[in-house]
């Protein structure tokens, strides 16, 4: 370069170098600001002006047709979506940062969500102060009802030995021998000894 240039020209080159990646740079950033402003809808005003840029710059367009794919890859498979979700999620627990706080720290929360039986379970066995269980048949082939008994009943453990026996009394009949001790509208405790 000729150095009787003054400073600003010469730098120049330089900058047009950079063109194309500023200009792809930019296309990124409208195109976020209009998804989350409009949804996925604009992808092909998106890819549209990827390919006026490519035409415009086409002494550099292996880099530009890396990053057009690369913007294939991630705007095609919801890379964007799952950011936007993850943001929403994140302002929403920032919010409501108490109440979390509150329904953690609040025994008992969350067994909303555990079915009748085992709560069932769970309160009959604590009216019997039982430390051990054993469950009946019906229960033991039902994996939800075993899982979300042996969860919400912790420490008590679940023993092949144990006396206290829980069992779903509409379908199962009491064992013999048995004496049946508790029964709410699903389940009951019998001791076996």
């Amino acid at each position: 370069m000729a150095s009787w240039l003054p400073r600003e020209l010469r730098l120049k080159p330089c900058f047009r170098h950079w063109t194309p990646y500023l200009l792809l740079g930019g296309l990124w950033g409208a195109w976020l600001v209009v998804h989350f402003r409009f949804g996925p809808k604009v992808i092909g005003v998106f890819f549209v002006g990827l390919a006026l840029a490519l035409v415009l710059l086409h002494r550099h367009r292996k880099p530009l047709l890396m990053a057009s794919l690369a913007a294939v890859i991630l705007l095609t498979t919801g890379v964007v979506d799952t950011w936007a979700a993850l943001r929403d999620s994140t302002l929403n627990l920032a919010m409501d940062i108490k109440d979390l706080v509150i329904v953690i720290n609040t025994p008992g929360s969350g067994l909303d969500a555990v079915p009748q039986e085992a709560r069932q379970a769970a309160e009959l066995l604590t009216e019997a102060d039982a430390t051990t269980y054993r469950l009946s048949p019906a229960l033991m082939d039902n994996a939800l009802f075993q899982q979300r008994i042996i969860e919400i009943t912790w420490p008590r453990r679940l023993e092949n030995t144990s006396p206290y026996w829980l069992y779903l009394h509409q379908s199962e009949a009491l064992p013999a021998g048995c004496t049946l001790m508790a029964q709410r509208e699903h389940v009951a405790l019998a001791h076996c000894p």
